[in-house]
């Protein structure tokens, strides 16, 4: 008998499938929020995840047991799937120059992260930017590998005359979300506005605009040095942070053509993020229970 013809029987026999069946095989994985969350609220993140599972397209249920999420899913890319459910999905848009606090803020009104974490006070969060990101405000040339540059900011959402932050998940259409390419072949993740996300859109980037002139007109040098940028972030992470040029711009940007999140390594990054997108925000972190 051939050696393959062997190793298959004793396989048989023993109950020991091939590599393929075994990455078939279902998985059970077990997940919990890290804040308690209401029955209400576990039965919403059910359903965020459940409709992730099948944008994955690879199979697998999910289902609520008590307080925990219990999911069952294919042993082939099992951690990149436990990744994307456990994506809170926290959109967000601040005015970055604008929002800044020290010490992340230079003389000139320019962030300065800090490579240590932070402690956040009342009324600030703290915003990271790194890997994936292959730009973060700031930093000449961000580091490979796991560094973070952080960025205190305002945090006021409540603060009807000057929120921060500017724009939320709920400013998107969520049924629009969707990964693309640019046009050098890089995958994007494009986002489209509502009416009322277009409108705040477009009063901001005007107030970036007309600050950005002021900073020129003070501080003369080059016009781009003195450009105020959006800060998109995903999970209080930045992911990409464009600039308003005041002299193509100085009206604002029409909101019509939506904003896009760059800047991605590999291409599964950003069909990933478009994924937890395009099903909802979780009501709350989740974490995967080792068994």
């Amino acid at each position: 008998m051939r050696l393959s013809a062997l190793v298959a029987s004793l396989a048989l026999v023993l109950g020991i499938g091939s590599c393929d069946e075994e990455s078939n095989d279902l998985v059970r994985v077990v997940l919990r929020p890290n804040t308690a969350l209401t029955t209400d609220e576990l039965d919403g993140a059910r359903d965020v995840m459940a409709a992730r599972i099948q944008r994955l397209d690879k199979g697998g249920t999910i289902e609520r047991r008590g307080q925990e999420l219990v999911a069952e899913l294919p042993r082939s890319g099992i951690e990149r799937a436990v990744s994307v459910l456990v994506k809170e999905g926290k959109l967000e848009v601040f005015d970055l120059q604008g929002d800044l606090l020290e010490p992340t803020i230079d003389a000139n009104g320019n962030p300065r992260p800090s490579a240590g974490r932070l402690r956040a006070r009342k009324g600030s969060v703290l915003l990271r930017c790194g890997p994936p990101a292959t730009y973060c405000p700031g930093v000449e040339a961000v580091p490979a590998g796991r560094g973070f540059h952080y960025y205190l900011v305002r945090y006021q959402p409540n603060d009807r005359a000057r929120p921060a932050p500017q724009l939320t998940g709920a400013d998107f259409k969520v049924d629009e979300i969707r990964q693309e390419f640019d046009p050098s072949g890089g995958p994007v993740v494009l986002l489209s506005f509502t009416s009322e996300g277009a409108e705040k859109f477009e009063k901001l980037t005007l107030v970036l605009a007309e600050r950005g002139r002021v900073h020129h007109n003070r501080l003369g040098g080059e016009p781009s040095n003195t450009f105020q940028q959006l800060a998109i972030v995903v999970d209080r992470q930045i992911l990409s942070a464009p600039a308003v040029d005041f002299e193509a711009n100085p009206a604002g940007i029409s909101a019509n053509a939506g904003v896009q999140i760059a800047q991605f390594g590999p291409l599964e990054e950003a069909r990933d993020l478009a994924i937890a997108l395009q099903s909802g925000q979780l009501p709350a972190p989740f974490h995967r229970l080792r068994e």
